[in-house]
């Protein structure tokens, strides 16, 4: 059954105006962006810990900001960062975004995040359900070698630059359902152990898919 994300969300938002991130436990009532660095320290070093990323959601998450939360996170069995359970859901990214060789470990939503600039996410690896649904990729976003475990899901999703899932490995359900593309992406040599389905989904014309390898045919309409 294709995922149907919504980018729906409902949390303490932070007290800064205008910011909806969520409310990290705290004297000033902010969230891992603007709060005061004691509270961003004790939420980093429960991670590092192994804890669900749970303190991001909504979270206006500037490249230093990411790259604090990627220096600071456990380490998978390559040395690269793994994050447990993250949940980015309505986070926002005004710089680019590089995930690259991170490891998801758990079920992991981005749902109706927004990317403002490139993101990468090469050479990722989830272990649980990955939910792209309701994102918005306003740049390029790479996903290339990047292998999904479980159920990966871009309902409604907007890809307005180039996008690559080249090499992708796609281990059970992959579903692109109403998703919209601005350029056709590069599906080269990827496989779909599972079904793929691209019901709905807008493209400026069809993908050709060199290489793509599918273990059953794909859903179109």
């Amino acid at each position: 059954m294709m995922l149907e994300a919504t980018p729906a969300g409902r949390w303490s938002h932070c007290a800064v105006p205008q910011c909806s991130g969520v409310q990290l436990p705290g004297p000033d009532r902010a969230c891992l962006a603007h709060c005061a660095e004691p509270t961003r320290r004790r939420a980093l070093a429960a991670m590092s810990r192994g804890r669900p990323v749970d303190f991001v959601r909504g979270v206006p998450v500037h490249e230093e900001l990411l790259d604090e939360i990627l220096q600071l996170a456990p380490r998978d069995g390559m040395g690269g960062p793994l994050l447990t359970s993250a949940t980015f859901t309505r986070a926002t990214f005004p710089g680019e975004a590089d995930f690259s060789g991170v490891t998801f470990r758990g079920a992991t939503s981005f749902t109706g995040a927004s990317f403002s600039s490139d993101a990468s996410f090469a050479g990722t690896l989830f272990t649980g359900q990955a939910d792209f649904g309701w994102t918005t990729f306003w740049a390029g976003a790479d996903f290339t070698r990047a292998v999904f475990l479980q159920q990966f899901a871009t309902t409604r999703a907007t890809f307005l630059g180039p996008v690559d899932f080249s090499e992708c490995v796609f281990g059970a359900e992959a579903s692109f359902f109403r998703a919209m593309f601005g350029a056709v992406p590069d599906f080269t040599d990827a496989e779909f152990r599972g079904s793929a389905f691209f019901f709905r989904a807008e493209f400026p014309s069809r993908p050709r898919l060199p290489g793509v390898r599918f273990r059953t045919p794909p859903v179109w309409s």
